[in-house]
């Protein structure tokens, strides 16, 4: 993934479902995926993946990790203002950048799904509509 540093040790794995191209508000996807991936590569032992997957005229994407996952308490309070764990690998954020993800996609008629996994680790998710051409 382009847009910032993977930390050594931890793969990254896109899978998409997707038979053609889509059209989505690029620039929104780009902010949010930019930083929930960020986000799971502070987490992540060994593995971060992103899944797109399209039905029903929504694509819907998921970024997972193979961290500890989100604890009771965060999966509450994680998309507030200035909400952090000291279990991350990085403190040099501030705590903002879900709840900035949460804002700019409830504009777009979205919003992020917090939950752990079924193996365990973190997983955040978000659909978008499918633009028109």
């Amino acid at each position: 993934y382009g847009t910032m540093d993977r930390p050594e040790g931890v793969t990254f794995a896109v899978q998409c479902d997707a038979e053609d191209s889509v059209m989505v508000d690029q620039p929104l996807l780009l902010r949010v995926t930019d930083n929930l991936i960020e986000n799971a590569f502070r987490y992540a032992r060994a593995r971060v993946c992103l899944t797109v997957s399209v039905a029903d005229g929504k694509a819907t994407f998921a970024v997972r990790d193979d961290g500890p996952g989100f604890s009771r308490d965060a999966l509450r309070k994680a998309k507030r203002p200035f909400y952090s764990t000291a279990t991350a690998k990085s403190h040099t954020h501030m705590g903002m950048g879900l709840n900035i993800s949460q804002q700019l996609l409830a504009a777009h008629g979205s919003a992020l799904t917090i939950n752990n996994g079924d193996e365990g680790g973190g997983c955040v998710s978000f659909a978008l509509p499918v633009l028109s051409a």
